[in-house]
Parts: C-alpha cells; structure tokens; sequence
C-alpha cells in the first residue's frame, strides 16, 4: 500500500513538473504580431515586427509595413517561395530564428 502511494505521488510530481507542451509552428499559431525584440545578437527596442495574416507575412520597419509575402509552413521552415525562414525555436509566445543569415528573436504581441 505504501509502494502504490508513493509510486502515485511521484508520477503526479512529474506530470505536473513537465512544462506545458510547446505550441507546433503551424500557419495557425504564426498568426498575429511578433515584435522583434534581438537582431543579430544584440538587443532591439527600434518596434520592429513581423505580422502573420491568413497565408501573408508582412515586415513592419520604422513604422512601415512592407507588401505582404505569401507563405506557407514546412517542418522548422516559413517559405516565402523566393526565401526561407529557419524557425530554430519555436513556442507560440517565443520565436528563435533565421532570415537572410541574420538572426532574429521575436515575442508574440
């Protein structure tokens, strides 16, 4: 009786251990504004961003929002048709990844 209770404390410890399961790069979870907060390494507080919309991504640079792409989602990968973006990371919220050889790190607003 003691081994079950015990065996059943230490799996309801780690289940609630566990983090939440991080979001999937979907289409779906890309949608809305990311603000980009590191750019090449270092700190970025300039509001840049990025926007998800339907199958559209735009780039908002100094307040100004760059014609839309369309894009579509592959595993680890947003493509432009013309460009990849590599999604190094990924959470729903947070957003680690690569476009054009730069590296980017991006919050979902």
């Amino acid at each position: 009786m003691v081994r079950s209770t015990r065996l059943v404390s230490l799996v309801l410890v780690l289940v609630f251990a566990l983090p939440l399961a991080a979001e999937e790069l979907s289409q779906k979870s890309l949608q809305g504004s990311w603000l980009i907060v590191e750019f090449g390494g270092a700190p970025d507080s300039e509001g840049d961003r990025w926007e998800f919309e339907g199958n559209r991504f735009y780039q908002v640079i100094s307040g100004r929002r760059i014609p839309p792409d369309e894009f579509t989602v592959v595993p680890g990968t947003i493509d432009l048709g013309y460009a990849k973006i590599e999604v190094k990371s990924f959470d729903g919220r947070t957003m680690e990844a690569v476009m054009a050889g730069f590296h980017y790190k991006l919050v979902k607003q």
